[in-house]
């Protein structure tokens, strides 16, 4: 009992530091905040089964969004097999992140209030209309800061085929906000 108690101790001390990441990136798969969290718990619960399957401690953050991103398909899956209309993927749009206004900046007066808030919906139609294959990959290298072998491992993937979904996901986004945002060429 005492080990097993140790055993959650470990797994929350490398949980807790990944806590606002996995939830923007359940939020980004599923687009509704209900579903985001219920994605979450649901994986916590995975990966704390297995969590003595994980055999290097330092690439918890892949292993654990792998196990996330799994079970996020595996719902899906589920879900279309029910018959429902819709899949998770076209639910609710969710709110910005926090994470996001850090990222623009502080811009004083109303009207360029106004214009952050218009380009910040701009930036995330344009991401959130992605195709999942670039989504995802954008969402965690650019928004989470995860480094191409994390991004490759959270998704299962080379990591050619990573810098591939990159280049062209940005490819896309430049493309698609060229008219708001000045973006240099790449």
């Amino acid at each position: 009992m005492l080990e097993s108690a140790h055993k959650g101790d470990r797994f929350e001390q490398e949980l807790r530091p990944l806590m606002g990441t996995t939830y923007r990136y359940a939020l980004r798969l599923t687009k509704n905040p209900d579903l985001a969290q219920d994605l979450v718990q649901d994986a916590c619960l995975k990966a704390f089964q297995r969590w003595g399957d994980l055999r290097e401690k330092d690439k918890f953050r892949p292993w654990f969004l792998r196990i996330l991103y799994n079970t996020f398909i595996d719902e899906r899956r589920r879900f279309s097999r029910r018959g429902e209309s819709s899949s998770l993927d076209e639910r609710f749009a969710h709110e910005d992140s926090k994470h996001g206004e850090k990222l623009m900046g502080t811009i004083p007066g109303p009207e360029q209030e106004l214009l952050k808030k218009e380009l910040r919906g701009k930036i995330r139609d344009a991401l959130d209309d992605l195709p999942e294959q670039y989504r995802l990959p954008v969402f965690l290298a650019y928004g989470e800061g995860l480094s191409y072998e994390e991004v490759a491992a959270a998704l299962d993937c080379p990591v050619g085929t990573i810098m591939s979904r990159l280049f062209r996901g940005r490819k896309i986004l430049r493309k698609r906000l060229a008219g708001y945002v000045p973006v240099p060429a790449q």
